[in-house]
């Protein structure tokens, strides 16, 4: 297989043998820099703890103006802020159906009950609106692949003791934020992935950032299976809270310095990527088929490029047997029946989230793909106008 995401598979054609190019629905690189600090830290035998860990958290300091920690992957992340930020067991906790299982997993692992709100009819994050008549003691906004969920009009509006613990789960939007929409401002915990679908990758990992002293002393004890260590007394450890090993790796977070050092082109890349899908799938609007979109005039980073349309099954596997992969959108979470708190499915309770995951999915993404050039998008839309017949 290539670098860059793709794959060759030879064919046999008219005693010729072709070989075509396959062009895989996602890619993540990871610069070969990235390879000389991973080995230092393997040098200096910081396997677990050690200074790329302190030097990505002190790169998020920078850059929310908030208190970080690295974790382990983006569930823990995610289950540590819950718990810091004051969810109970018991507790109602809003969420959208539309997202990885993890986000659902963590509510129902620190005894919460999950409340399900629609999606936009036009964007697969939390519909703010359908909050205002719902009780419940804290909200997971998911901001879906780099679209944002603005909450801030929301949260003024509420006072306490209505005003709910805000638990971001930007997992899949990295640092996320847009010219008048930070999530972590408004957000008592913001929770990023480092996992491999993610504008920086340390293979598995997560990082969670707070503004409060408190929910961040609360996290280092949710990260060190509860304990803090004392430098006085009769033990070295104190033992505070329940909660399991969720420490991060240095050998992991080695991983994330020269893609953090490398940001901004990054981003680039992806913002550059969604204009020329934008741009070929424009044709296409008329039969049906449709980019989710992304604000990137506001500063939203497209993680993936998403599309819609009520013919998924036909046209993906026409891709795929052109060599374009894709991935359809996760099932809804309300699917789930890992909880006996979790209401019977229903396909017409959530009609926003249904259709998401019913019709949308992933064209072929990715981070400083080589593969998708010119050649490709030719490919991909002659592919397309067979398709509908144009």
């Amino acid at each position: 297989s290539y670098r860059c995401g793709s794959s060759n598979g030879p064919i046999l054609f008219n005693s010729i043998i072709v070989t075509l190019m396959f062009y895989n629905w996602w890619y993540s690189e990871i610069p070969n820099n990235a390879r000389s600090h991973l080995l230092d830290g393997f040098d200096l035998r910081e396997l677990t703890a050690g200074s790329s860990i302190e030097w990505v958290q002190n790169y998020v300091n920078d850059y929310t103006g908030q208190k970080s920690l690295c974790f382990n992957s983006g569930t823990s992340a995610l289950i540590a802020g819950l718990v810091s930020a004051g969810v109970k067991s018991g507790d109602v906790v809003a969420l959208s159906p539309i997202g990885w299982i993890a986000t659902l997993q963590a509510i129902i692992a620190v005894g919460a009950k999950p409340l399900f709100v629609d999606v936009r009819s036009d964007l697969p994050i939390l519909d703010t609106a359908a909050l205002v008549e719902l009780d419940f003691d804290c909200v997971v906004p998911t901001h879906y692949n780099g679209r944002l969920v603005d909450l801030k009009e929301f949260i003024s509006s509420r006072t306490s003791p209505k005003k709910p613990i805000v638990v971001s789960d930007a997992c899949k939007a990295f640092l996320g934020h847009s010219d008048d929409l930070i999530p972590w401002n408004y957000s008592d915990v913001t929770c990023f992935s480092t996992g491999m679908i993610s504008q920086v990758s340390t293979i598995y990992g997560g990082i969670a950032c707070t503004n409060s002293d408190i929910i961040f002393e609360k996290l280092s004890l949710q990260r060190n299976h509860g304990c803090s260590f004392e430098e006085t007394g009769p033990y070295l450890e104190k033992y505070n809270d329940f909660s399991l090993n969720l420490k991060p790796s240095n050998l992991h977070f080695s991983l994330a310095v020269s893609q953090l050092e490398k940001l901004n082109s990054r981003r680039d890349f992806l913002t550059k990527l969604y204009k020329s899908y934008e741009t070929r799938c424009a044709e296409f609007r008329k039969h049906g088929l449709d980019l989710v979109p992304v604000n990137i005039s506001s500063g939203e980073i497209p993680l993936l490029i998403d599309a819609i349309c009520d013919h998924r099954k036909s046209l993906t596997d026409y891709l795929f047997s052109h060599n374009i992969g894709t991935q359809r959108f996760h099932a809804p979470l309300n699917s789930s029946q890992i909880d006996g708190r979790i209401e019977a499915y229903d396909t017409g309770l959530y009609p926003n989230a249904h259709r998401f995951s019913e019709g949308a999915f992933h064209f072929p993404s990715g981070i400083n793909r080589i593969d998708l050039d010119n050649k490709y998008f030719d490919h991909f839309s002659n592919i397309l106008r067979d398709f509908y017949g144009i």
